[in-house]
Formats: C-alpha cells, sequence, structure tokens
C-alpha cells in the first residue's frame, strides 16, 4: 500500500529528525555545565531509537565525570581533615585532574574494586594509573592499602604500643608447677568454604558477558542476566557495577515524559 509506506517514511523522517534534536540538546546541555539536562537529553534520543548508539558513549562518559567529581570533592575534603597546607586549602587540582580517561578509568576502577574487598584486581588497576602519574600520593595511599589488606597486616595506627618496662624487684620465685600428662591432638577446625564454588564462578562469567552482549538492545534482558551472575558469584564486581548503571538507565527512561 503506497499510502503506508509514505506513512511509515514519514514517521521514519520524524524519528531522525527528534532525535539529532535531543542529541544536540544534550551536547550543548553539557557544554554549558548542565549534566542532569543533557543525560535527559540523551536517554530521550535512545528512547526514540535504541538501535543507534551515539547516546551511549555520551551517557557513559557523564557517568565518568560524575564519578571523576565525587571522587575529586572526597580528596578536597580529605585533605581538609588532615590539614595538608594551605595548598591543599585553595583547592589545587588533584594530579588525576591532568589524566587522559584511560588513566582516570584506572584510577576510578581501582578505588571502587578497594572499596569492595577485590584487593588483587585493584592493585592491577592502580599499577596501571601509578604508571602514569608515579608522583600521586592518593593513588599511592590506595596502592599501599590494598596491598597490605591483601596481605592481612595491620595498618601501623591497630598496633599496639609497646610496653614500657618497670624497675621493679622480681618476686620470689614460685614453686614448679606439675607437669600436666601429655593430651591427645585435637581434630583440625574445619575451614568456612571460600567464596562460591569455581563452576559457579566460571557460570557468572558467563552470564555477565552474555549481559554485555545484549545491552544495546534488550536491557531488561542484560539487567535478568547479571542478576543472575551475583546469584552465583556475589563477589563479581563488574556485574554488580554494570546493574547499577543499568537500573539507573532504567529508572531514567521510566520518567521520561511520554513525547
Amino acid at each position: 500500500n503506497t499510502e503506508y509506506r509514505k506513512q511509515v517514511a514519514a514517521v521514519q523522517a520524524l524519528i531522525h529528525h527528534r532525535f539529532e534534536q535531543h542529541l544536540r540538546a544534550g551536547d550543548q546541555a553539557r557544554a554549558a555545565g548542565n549534566p542532569e539536562r543533557a543525560q535527559t537529553a540523551y536517554l530521550k534520543a535512545l528512547a526514540l531509537d535504541p538501535l543507534r548508539t551515539e547516546p551511549l558513549p555520551r551517557l557513559r562518559e557523564l557517568d565518568r565525570e560524575r564519578a571523576l567529581a565525587a571522587q575529586t570533592a572526597r580528596l578536597a575534603k580529605l585533605r581538609g581533615r588532615q590539614g595538608e597546607g594551605s595548598a591543599g586549602k585553595r583547592g589545587a587540582p588533584p594530579a588525576q585532574a591532568a589524566a587522559g580517561q584511560q588513566e582516570r578509568d584506572y584510577l576510578e576502577t581501582g578505588i571502587s574494586l578497594l572499596q569492595q574487598g577485590a584487593y588483587e584486581e585493584s592493585i592491577l588497576e592502580l599499577e596501571k594509573y601509578l604508571r602514569s602519574f608515579p608522583d600521586d600520593r592518593d593513588a599511592q595511599g590506595h596502592l599501599a592499602e590494598a596491598r597490605r589488606k591483601l596481605s592481612g597486616t595491620p595498618a601501623a595506627a591497630d598496633l599496639p604500643a609497646p610496653a614500657v618496662p618497670r624497675a621493679t624487684t622480681p618476686p620470689p620465685a614460685a614453686p614448679p608447677a606439675p607437669v600436666a600428662p601429655p593430651s591427645a591432638p585435637s581434630a583440625p577446625t574445619p575451614r568456612a568454604p571460600m567464596g562460591p564454588a569455581p563452576a559457579d564462578k566460571a557460570l557468572a562469567q558467563e552470564l555477565y558477558e552474555k549481559g554485555l552482549r545484549v545491552s544495546r538492545t534488550d536491557l531488561d534482558q542484560a539487567i535478568r542476566y547479571w542478576e543472575e551472575s551475583l546469584a552465583r558469584d556475589p563477589e563479581h564486581v563488574q556485574a554488580r557495577l554494570q546493574l547499577e548503571r543499568a537500573l539507573r538507565m532504567q529508572r531514567s527512561l521510566q520518567e521520561i515524559p511520554a513525547q
């Protein structure tokens, strides 16, 4: 039917036109320093045409910028508490402000993994960042903390103070205590299971990768895959991060008013 084909073409052209409008509006809002408005515009564009991927890297970049801003604020607050001097009070930019996007990803991922207890992965990410910025004291502190917690060594502040010996008169020697007969060796205490089984970890990784593959075309299915992955392996950090981002995007899409 020729008339229907014309109507389909008109709707497709309108979708394309509005998609471009929302994309430009998001870029303008981001340039003006309004990330919330930019995110809403990008999500509207994505809702109009989910198969076009232009908004996705922009949304990921907004997430990274927010995470970096939060990290910078935490570092500034920490410097203020520690009283590191007037340079910190003037708000000098941290070393990662000059870092590229890849280095910032290394730092943010390393800190996030450290907070979630994934110390080995945190060390790898922080070492990648410090290859480019070896003088960043904050990153060095995070790396030292990750290594300390991985080895189980207590911090210096947690160690008891050495006892000061007192000069006292030694008490009279007590009579020797009777020697008790040797007791039978006690049975070893069973250890608690250490995390999920290898089969569960492998299945969790497979479900995580399935979620990545379908996340651009079916966000709901990706969320289900990542939830199943975490059910198999609650310590899968990447699955947890992807699930949190997907749930935020799902809520944002639901809040977009109907066009």
